[in-house]
């Protein structure tokens, strides 16, 4: 069995949780393929996230500095103002500047 077929059938098992260990467990500072790979799985399946989760992703996003997956994440049903520390927002303010990170 591949290590991409187990990671398969652990993420079919154990879901988003599974999916934020493996960006864990990333050492890059830019994100790799198989982070943005992962990142995308996650957004997909954006239902099933927890606010602690959606903090998590924004960590991940804001230190990779990207922007679109900030979006995507920041626009989805689960994420709320109140699952978002204030001062994670004034960091994403500062990085992808205000015009960008506002929600239209």
């Amino acid at each position: 069995m591949y290590e991409d077929d187990l990671d398969d059938i652990r993420y079919a098992a154990e879901g988003i949780s599974f999916a934020i260990e493996k960006l864990k467990q990333s050492t890059a500072h830019s994100p790799t393929t198989e982070d943005h790979v992962w990142a995308n799985r996650i957004l997909e399946n954006h239902q099933s996230l927890r606010s602690g989760q959606v903090e998590t992703l924004m960590r991940y996003f804001l230190t990779w500095k990207d922007l679109e997956l900030w979006k995507k994440l920041v626009k989805s049903s689960t994420c709320s103002l109140n699952a978002v520390s204030l001062d994670l927002l004034r960091k994403a303010w500062k990085v992808f500047s205000f015009k960008a990170v506002r929600v239209r």
